[in-house]
């Protein structure tokens, strides 16, 4: 399904920079991540997740199957790796969720995620 942005009530986009994402359940997804105040999303429909692996994602998938994290979930960012970028966003629940980007836009997406604009 295609994906379509829509901002929520008071909620803007912060920026949105394509990634490949790493799911905690397996599986690397390219897609743009995009996010807002609200939340963190990834336009990249994640269709070839099992049923066992999408009940282990219930919470952060939208009905499509997109990627939908609250801002609330997240308990903590960090970033790793020296050629291939990582930003790590690590959810209250433990769950791991990494997003492969270059060298420029990692710092640029940690401190979207951090509040800092």
């Amino acid at each position: 399904m295609e994906f379509e942005f829509e901002a929520g009530k008071n909620e803007s986009m912060i920026g949105s920079w394509h990634v490949k994402y790493h799911a905690p359940v397996g599986g690397i997804y390219k897609g743009r991540l995009i996010i807002t105040e609200a939340r963190v999303l990834l336009d990249q429909e994640l269709t070839e997740l099992s049923p066992y692996k999408d009940r282990l994602m219930r919470g952060v998938l939208d009905g499509n199957g997109h990627l939908n994290i609250p801002r609330e979930a997240i308990a903590a960012v960090s970033s790793a790796g020296n050629l291939k970028k990582k930003v790590i966003v690590r959810l209250n629940d433990g769950q791991e969720h990494v997003f492969e980007t270059g060298v420029l836009a990692e710092p640029k997406i940690v401190d979207a995620l951090e509040g800092k604009r």
